[in-house]
């Protein structure tokens, strides 16, 4: 990672004086030095990680923190991570997003999302998994990953297995419902998410929803839903557990230990991958059941294109253009990231200041998404804004690089056409079966590595007459 102060201010220096094709930027004045970006206070060796710590800002509220350092220092920040870490540069503009990602040649080189988790790997002799490489290893697997994961006559030919994943989560739904028709859904999208994952890898049934394998599912998720939490813990934490085994990195490897213990490798690095999914769903859920008007006119989009069709196609998928959008929207009222993570190998103008080649950044520019800014009415569930021809659609002033999902792309997610298409065979086939309700809790975030629903779980699902 790169680097101290002096070494910014020297690398400033020497990119001034020697590149003349970014001597200008692009309002034709001279970028800024580095060690002229503005970022919050920190401690020598600590760095910010005493604010995470004993400060005002808590891990748990991450997003808020960030949303904070915009409002406070503007379109560009830098951040000095403790304990030799160098510096974090967090970028705010969607203008500054595009620049990075035409800059990043084919083999994007990213900080590992979790790096406890590739440390551990790494101890352990275990494939560290795609998203925790770079170079040419890297590389290699995504060109085989992308041969078979994201042509979309590749992804179209598992929906038999999506389709039966689905009604099983269904029929799971009406078992289990209570008296008042209510299910916590946490559990039941944690299984599904891992039925899936196995349809995906095996190609065979796990049974997730069976009761013999019920609890081992159940304890898998469950692993991964902590591993995930202890990351983002150490994440802003000093890293003593590189050099010896404190009692968070204890606690991390017995988690870890169990989680490749009760788990299929295969299946763990697709869960791990695919931990997304889930709180995906339970969000979608929420803002369908909380504006109902929505969810009636998905539902009439469903019964005009599926009708009573048992198996969904790619055909009728097609044609689910008002669900898509209602995806879409929820993805921009609750991301499930932070950040879109890159070290640039070359140096940069960002925001009118240089940026040293090397410099770890992170894209964060989800804390725009609710931002007038960009949207009309921007705390409201509004699928039009995404529906071409719509009058929401003209209004509609989001920058193509603002909302990323899946990420950008040689890095974007490889499993991108398979986790929408298993969310919209899901939802297409809820909302034609049941009128989804919620009378809970307003749902909240939380940092976990990634930003997971912090509310009440129950949703009624009530079945429709028709």
């Amino acid at each position: 990672m790169f680097a101290y102060y002096s070494i910014g201010m020297w690398r400033s220096v020497v990119f001034l004086s020697r590149n003349a094709r970014l001597s200008i930027d692009a309002s034709g004045l001279a970028p800024k030095p580095f060690h002229e970006m503005p970022g919050p206070s920190s401690l020598p060796l600590f760095g910010t990680l005493l604010h995470y710590r004993i400060g005002g800002n808590h891990i748990e509220t991450y997003a808020s923190t960030l949303r904070e350092l915009h409002k406070t220092h503007g379109a560009i920040v830098k951040e000095k991570i403790g304990w030799g870490r160098g510096y974090v540069v967090h970028v705010f503009d969607p203008e500054d997003a595009r620049k990075i990602f035409n800059a990043e040649g084919k083999q994007p080189i990213i900080t590992p999302l979790q790096e406890a988790t590739q440390l551990y790997r790494q101890t352990r002799n275990i494939n560290p998994g795609l998203g925790n490489l770079n170079g040419d290893e890297w590389y290699r697997l995504r060109s085989s990953v992308q041969k078979a994961m994201m042509r979309p006559q590749a992804v179209r030919q598992y929906l038999p297995a999506v389709n039966r994943v689905a009604d099983e989560l269904l029929q799971f739904i009406v078992r289990n419902r209570n008296h008042n028709n209510e299910i916590d859904m946490r559990k039941c999208a944690g299984r599904w998410s891992l039925e899936s994952s196995g349809s995906l890898v095996f190609e065979r049934k796990l049974g997730c929803f069976t009761d013999q394998q019920g609890a081992w599912a159940d304890r898998l998720v469950e692993c991964n839903r902590e591993i995930f939490f202890l990351t983002g813990k150490m994440k802003f934490s000093l890293p003593f557990y590189r050099y010896f085994a404190t009692p968070l990195w204890k606690r991390f490897i017995k988690l870890e230990d169990e989680f490749y213990g009760v788990g299929f490798d295969d299946v763990v690095g697709t869960l791990s991958d695919a931990a997304e999914t889930a709180p995906t769903l339970i969000y979608n859920l929420f803002t369908f059941a909380t504006n109902p008007e929505k969810q009636e006119r998905i539902y009439e989009e469903v019964l005009s294109t599926v009708a009573d069709s048992e198996n969904i196609t790619s055909e009728m998928l097609d044609g689910l253009n008002y669900l898509k959008a209602c995806i879409k929207e929820t993805f921009r009222l609750f991301p499930i990231g932070t950040e879109v993570s890159r070290v640039p190998q070359v140096d940069l103008i960002l925001s009118g200041y240089h940026v040293p080649a090397r410099t770890p950044i992170d894209i964060n520019t989800n804390v725009l998404l609710r931002s007038e800014k960009y949207f009309t009415d921007p705390d409201s569930f509004l699928p039009e804004r995404w529906l071409r021809g719509s009058d929401e659609f003209v209004n509609n002033r989001a920058h193509a690089f603002l909302l990323l999902p899946f990420g950008h792309g040689p890095r974007m997610c490889a499993g991108r056409r398979f986790a929408e298409q298993d969310l919209q065979v899901l939802l297409a086939k809820l909302v034609r079966k049941f009128r989804i309700e919620y009378r809970h809790s307003k749902m909240e975030q939380k940092y976990e590595t990634l930003l997971l629903p912090k509310g009440d779980f129950r949703f009624e699902f009530l079945e429709r007459r028709r």
